[in-house]
């Protein structure tokens, strides 16, 4: 059983894939584990509960937190995992989805920093980590509205990372290449993923523990000197096509 007082872990995105690896890595390393998703499903999950939650919208994200408070107290980690996007060429795409994939992507980051770091400020105390994607940092095709987003992240991470600093609460990015995870598989073919695989330096694909561990780093309280940092876990791979 995880002590009472240990720190408290939020991940968002936390139903599958990269979400859930995070939360085992964090439950592992002793913090509580609260997951939020769209819907709430506990069983089969690291996590102590699960809120559901869409995080692109505000109100929803405040009442959210205001229920964690109340169960478990305030949040010292938070690691936003939650990201969507479809497959083509922009051109092709429409206004609706591009409006999705970027709240999604990247205003649902604004909500979930407005709501949970000031807690972390007051107490001089908190970790946030943001799971990016590599395509924001070399692009790839079909995923352009996705990778502005990413970028987008990317950006704001490193620049609320130096207006937290004062606070002692850290804020990096973990980029992870392409990673065997559910949304891959909804977004590529096979054929696809075994060129990406063909491609890798490392001749693999990621898995999604390979990212849990990286941004389990950076809630230690050894990486509290380390902040507007990017990390790519991606086998070496500089570009995929």
């Amino acid at each position: 059983m995880v002590d009472a007082s240990a720190p408290l872990a939020l991940v968002t995105g936390s139903a599958s894939g990269i979400g859930l690896a995070i939360g085992q890595a964090l439950l592992d390393s002793g913090h509580r584990v609260l997951g939020l998703d769209l819907t709430a499903a506990d069983d089969g999950t690291p996590f102590a509960r699960t809120y559901a939650c869409d995080i692109t919208d505000e109100q929803r994200v405040r009442a959210v937190a205001a229920e964690i408070a109340a169960d478990e107290g305030e949040v010292t980690a938070l690691v936003h995992c939650a990201g969507w996007s479809p497959h083509g060429n922009f051109l092709d795409s429409t206004p609706e989805s591009d409006e999705r994939v970027v709240a999604v992507n990247y205003l649902g980051l604004l909500h979930l920093v407005r709501t949970f770091a000031p807690p972390m400020v007051a107490a001089r105390n908190g970790r946030i980590v943001v799971i990016a994607s590599d395509a924001a940092r070399i692009g790839v095709r079909g995923e352009a509205v996705y990778a502005g987003a990413k970028a987008a992240e990317i950006a704001f991470a490193k620049s609320l990372a130096v207006e937290l600093a004062r606070s002692q609460v850290t804020v990096n990015v973990v980029s992870p290449g392409t990673t065997n995870t559910p949304l891959l598989r909804e977004m590529l073919t096979d054929e696809q993923i075994e060129k990406r695989r063909r491609a890798n330096p490392m001749q693999r694909i990621g898995e999604p523990a390979d990212v849990a561990a990286a941004a389990e780093f950076f809630t230690r309280p050894e990486s509290s000197y380390i902040t507007g940092q990017v990390l790519s876990v991606n086998g070496g791979m500089a570009r995929v096509d």
